[in-house]
């Protein structure tokens, strides 16, 4: 699962509400707090560079992966061999 961790890299950064984080980047309150609570599914170049260049951070600041549990595949019938009505 991939995680968008402007909020964590923000406030690291000196910024400590997304009205801050608004402000600082010139973006809409409603933007920063979907930046800010990871409301969105995903997060354009364009607000990568913004962020990047307000924070002084690398892209990899700003999102996290934490792999998810595989779920066992269910076993596939063989045509045929089901039961006959």
């Amino acid at each position: 699962m991939v995680k968008f961790t402007v909020k964590q890299a923000a406030k690291a950064r000196g910024c400590p509400t997304y009205y801050q984080l608004a402000k600082d980047c010139g973006v809409t309150i409603t933007t920063a707090r979907r930046w800010w609570a990871d409301e969105m599914r995903c997060l354009p170049k364009d607000a990568i560079s913004l962020l990047c260049d307000v924070y002084n951070l690398q892209p990899s600041d700003l999102i996290e992966y934490k792999p998810q549990p595989r779920k066992p595949k269910p076993e596939a019938r063989r045509p045929g061999r089901g039961r006959k009505g």
